[in-house]
């Protein structure tokens, strides 16, 4: 089995457990307090707040970190190297303290009802991104050297921390005690890694050196991918500033549906993304385009093998799996109905995002920035375009598919990107097992809810189905992620026989 799947399944599977508290996480929050104008405040100062932290934790910044630590061998230039983050962790400060004095100016566009307390969310939580960067320095030092597995931690640790502020917060004082244990949280994505650390001293250089000249160059290298990444916040922000005056709880209620559509991406993308880098950087500096586009396309197959389930549910499924998952406590009826919506036509962009964040983990590897700035930005203009001609007419509808919108525009544009670059005969290699996935797929779930509205009980047979249609489209990859599987849990056990 290669190291990049023995890699990522370990990441899939910290991410399965961080994400099953991340459940609990988004049950307990609409337990307590449902979806009204509490959450709605809390949803849009952490929006503001992610796409602060995004700077220092965003698909571009931990991928172009490894690939400094990759190429820093020499003592002096891993000194260099620890010059540029220090430069980092200093630039986080700024941020979080110049985050305190603008609050006013980033929420201005805020329906008035919750704007003072979305401005004290942003304020309290506005040191994550210290924490964040000072966490991601350290998480891409470890994901160099292959020491995955703490960057699953990080997130659990997060989580749990949630978690018990939630529990908290339901006794009262609820989105002050939310909003710092959101703070404590990332402080807790530090104290995780103390362990690793010190148990992989080895790893880190002492020291550090401020030459400008590499300073310079990591500055080049490093910027524009961040700032090509955060234009996608453009639109996350866009959808809170919109939704906040659709009504009480449709912020909440589209949160809710985005974290749900979401886990794709987190569980899959995150894990195979962040293995993937540093061998197709590898490919693409030996000249080896074919070997590049191999991991990538395969990789966007296994993403879509994902996502395209995923897709049909949440579009035909939408309110059911909405109803399972919230409804009780103070979860109403209502706001399953507009989550439900909001999950149906978020569909889309499930769909497409974990393939895009591939996709963005290949750009990130050949450092083609421009190519990601161009795309990002017409796709978010694109986006909001969609979102400001739409909310008025269709409401929540429009601003869950102006998502979608952003999300295949991304995906097409960033592929033929990286088309144009290694070559488009390249193309042919994804179309016919993406066009079997779709096929499967279809098949299955379509037939699943003829027979559901038949009968509830029936759409039990949707993995029976499943099995049966890949079997006769000659679709392989299910069953060769299943033996992947299976072979990576039974190697430590028959190892320990064999000895």
């Amino acid at each position: 089995m290669s190291n990049i799947k023995i890699n990522a399944l370990i990441l899939l599977m910290f991410s399965l457990l961080a994400k099953a508290m991340a459940f609990g996480r988004e049950i307990l929050l609409a337990y307590f307090f449902g979806a009204g104008l509490l959450l709605d405040a809390f949803n849009s100062g952490i929006a503001f707040s992610n796409s602060l932290l995004f700077i220092f934790s965003g698909g571009a910044f931990i991928p172009i970190l490894i690939s400094f630590v990759l190429e820093s061998k020499s003592e002096s230039e891993k000194r260099k190297l620890n010059g540029f983050l220090l430069l980092l962790f200093l630039l986080s400060v700024i941020i979080s303290i110049a985050t305190i004095f603008l609050a006013p100016y980033f929420v201005g566009g805020v329906n008035e009802a919750i704007r003072a307390d979305v401005m004290y969310v942003l304020r309290v939580t506005a040191f994550s991104s210290t924490f964040y960067a000072l966490s991601s320095i350290v998480r891409a030092v470890l994901n160099s050297k292959g020491e995955y597995k703490y960057s699953g931690a990080q997130d659990f640790a997060m989580i749990v921390v949630i978690v018990v502020g939630i529990i908290f917060a339901s006794k009262g004082n609820a989105l002050h005690i939310l909003s710092m244990s959101f703070l404590i949280a990332s402080i807790f994505r530090v104290i995780v890694q103390i362990p690793a650390i010190i148990t992989h001293k080895e790893h880190f250089s002492i020291g550090f050196t401020l030459d400008w000249t590499s300073l310079r160059q990591f500055s080049l290298s490093l910027f524009p991918m961040v700032f090509a990444t955060l234009i996608p916040q453009i639109m996350i922000v866009m959808t809170r500033l919109i939704s906040s005056h659709l009504g009480e709880g449709v912020i909440s209620g589209l949160s809710y549906a985005d974290r749900t559509s979401d886990l794709i991406k987190s569980i899959v993308a995150y894990s195979l993304g962040a293995v993937i880098v540093a061998p197709m950087a590898k490919y693409i500096q030996e000249g080896r385009k074919d070997k590049f586009m191999e991991i990538l396309n395969k990789s966007l197959l296994f993403s879509f093998l994902i996502s395209i389930p995923l897709f049909f549910l949440f579009l035909l499924w939408g309110r059911e799996i909405i109803q399972i998952l919230y409804q009780r406590g103070s979860f109403t009826a209502e706001a399953t109905t507009v989550t439900g919506m909001a999950l149906s036509y978020y569909s889309v962009a499930t769909l497409f995002s974990s393939p895009i964040f591939i996709l963005m983990s290949a750009m990130y590897s050949s450092k083609n920035w421009k190519g990601v700035i161009s795309t990002a930005t017409v796709s978010v203009l694109l986006g909001v375009l969609f979102m400001l001609t739409t909310y008025k007419s269709i409401g929540i509808i429009g601003v869950a598919l102006s998502v979608g919108v952003y999300s295949l525009t991304t995906f097409i544009l960033t592929y033929w990107v990286i088309l144009r670059d290694v070559g488009i005969q390249y193309f042919q290699l994804l179309i016919p097992g993406l066009m079997k996935l779709f096929a499967v797929n279809g098949l299955t779930f379509i037939t699943s809810y003829i027979l559901y509205l038949y009968s509830p009980i029936l759409v039990l047979l949707a993995p029976v189905l499943y099995l049966i249609i890949s079997y006769k489209l000659r679709e392989p990859l299910f069953l060769e992620l299943i033996k992947t599987a299976m072979r990576f849990l039974l190697k430590r056990p028959l190892d320990n026989v064999a000895r």
